[in-house]
């Protein structure tokens, strides 16, 4: 609850901060024309800062770029050794998510379901979901191997600054991608590249964490 607590008294600061990042980035990136601030109303939440962004459909040439990589991918997974197993299977992954998204964008571009806009807004309402979620959520998972309470505070504070830094960089990342490639990446940047960081990370902080032993 104390922890709880704070995080909703730092709200503030961490939402005009991600404003303040969003809008940096789109200006360093030369997307200032192309990307401006939406906030969108979340209960409990209030507004939430987020690029705004109409990425087109994949022109011929984004199209073909997009295959060319698939093959390039698929052709390095093939020869890494075997020392490098998972990272061979991760590639293959990726190959087979954005090889589907080929397929369709080649049969179906014009009725993808999908825009920028929304994709954009409801990727930063989920990180700012799950900010506000970590004491709980490492209550449950971390005070099970150990009951100090500062090592538990120390962890929530730990993973509430990473995941309230990398939210704006991830996500202008994203924007930046899609108003370069158009909406041919969006499935790859969806489901490889959303919560899954996120999560991957927190459970990275969660691990070493864990091994806080010495009294």
């Amino acid at each position: 609850a104390l922890a709880s607590a704070a995080q909703v008294a730092l709200w503030p600061l961490v939402r005009q901060g991600w404003q303040e990042q969003f809008l940096f980035w789109a200006n360093k990136t030369g997307m200032a024309t192309q990307v401006v601030l939406r906030t969108s109303g979340v209960p409990w939440l209030g507004d939430i800062p987020s690029p705004f962004l109409q990425a087109a459909l994949p022109s011929a040439v984004q199209w073909w770029s997009g295959l060319v990589l698939c093959a390039v991918l698929l052709l390095v997974a093939q020869r890494l050794p075997d020392a490098l197993l998972p990272v061979r299977y991760l590639l293959r992954f990726v190959v087979v998510v954005q090889a589907t998204a080929q397929v369709y964008f080649y049969r179906y571009a014009a009725s993808y379901p999908y825009d920028s806009l929304t994709y954009l807004n409801d990727v930063v309402e989920q990180a700012a979901q799950l900010w506000f979620f970590l004491p709980w959520f490492l209550a449950l998972i971390y005070l099970v191997l150990t009951q100090c309470a500062w090592r538990y505070l120390l962890l929530v504070g730990l993973c509430a600054v990473y995941l309230a830094v990398l939210t704006p960089l991830q996500y202008s990342l994203h924007a930046w991608l899609l108003m370069q490639g158009s909406l041919l990446w969006h499935p790859a940047l969806y489901l490889l590249g959303t919560l899954l960081v996120q999560i991957v990370a927190l459970i990275g902080l969660y691990s070493w964490a864990a091994t806080w032993r010495a009294p």
